[in-house]
């Protein structure tokens, strides 16, 4: 399915690089894909066709993932593929930067040999992925930091009710690593609201 796994800065050096397949050469593929991202106007179309090569990409924190395979492959489920490696990287890793990716290059190595093989998706879930990976987190000096204070101000307590939430800085802790021997679940919850209020502020319709 999928022939190779990139990594590449914005300076178009390549950081992370998995073959599964053996049947394209990076070196070529890597130089192309800059090249026609350099070429684009604007944000360079996430999936194009090079040489009878797909390239299948997204820009996340200054970082290019992108898969590329001859196969003619859904884009739909690609992109999705790509975006679950790219969460279970941040997952891992806490923060998903190049500074990071290049600290923990054999926890990344690691994880794509579990999550596909020879090409095809195998595991994609954070979860699932925990038995079988045994490399830790090198933590980044500022995640050092906010874990020692989070340590000492873990949760805090909300003036209204007495309720507890966690701290904001959980959200940069990677799932490997130090532990809190209190088993602690951070969860982030996002809600959206739609409203319609009149020329006047009143309300008319929410959900």
């Amino acid at each position: 399915m999928f022939a190779q796994f990139f990594i590449l800065s914005l300076r178009g050096d390549v950081i992370i690089y998995k073959n599964f397949r053996g049947d394209i050469d990076h070196r070529e593929t890597a130089e192309t894909f800059f090249r026609k991202v350099r070429e684009c106007r604007g944000d360079p179309p996430p999936i194009f066709l090079e040489d009878k090569i797909t390239y299948l990409h997204m820009k996340r924190n200054g970082l290019y993932f992108f898969f590329t395979t001859k196969f003619n492959v859904s884009p739909s489920i690609t992109m999705e593929l790509l975006n679950r490696v790219i969460h279970v990287l941040k997952d891992y890793c806490g923060v998903l930067n190049e500074e990071a990716v290049r600290k923990n290059f054999t926890l990344i190595y690691e994880l794509l040999d579990e999550a596909l093989d020879f090409g095809y998706p195998q595991i994609t879930t954070t979860s699932a992925l925990k038995p079988h990976i045994h490399n830790e987190t090198l933590l980044l000096d500022e995640q050092i930091i906010d874990t020692t204070a989070g340590i000492i101000d873990n949760l805090k307590t909300v003036a209204m009710g007495g309720q507890r939430v966690a701290s904001s800085m959980s959200s940069s802790r990677p799932v490997t690593g130090r532990t809190s021997s209190k088993n602690d679940i951070f969860v982030d919850v996002l809600e959206k609201l739609q409203v319609i209020t009149n020329t006047r502020g009143d309300l008319l319709m929410s959900h």
